[in-house]
């Protein structure tokens, strides 16, 4: 292969939606040219952060649900209205 892989070829790459002979192809094309290799450093880096970023903040919307839920149920149980108010403070909070 003479030219440079593309772009949309890389990203393929890395999202596993190329076949498997076309795989081949860029990890043979990757290993003997070094513009090729640079830019696929360069996807897989940014993927990587896209990655940790995505896990990181479906992790912390969990935890917003389960605290806002939890808050929830002990005001619920709660029988003091000054309790019971800062319980919903907090969810409120909690949920922006």
């Amino acid at each position: 292969m003479n030219a440079h892989l593309s772009p949309d070829t890389i990203a393929g790459y890395f999202s596993d939606t190329l076949s498997d002979a076309d795989q081949l192809v860029v990890e043979e094309h990757v290993a003997g040219c070094d513009v090729c290799a640079l830019d696929a450093q360069e996807v897989f880096a940014a993927d990587t952060v896209v990655d940790r970023w995505t896990a990181r903040a479906h992790g912390m919307a969990s935890r917003q649900a389960v605290l806002v839920k939890a808050l929830d149920v002990v005001g619920q149980r709660v029988t003091a209205a000054s309790v019971r108010a800062r319980l919903a403070v907090w969810a409120d909070s909690i949920a922006e």
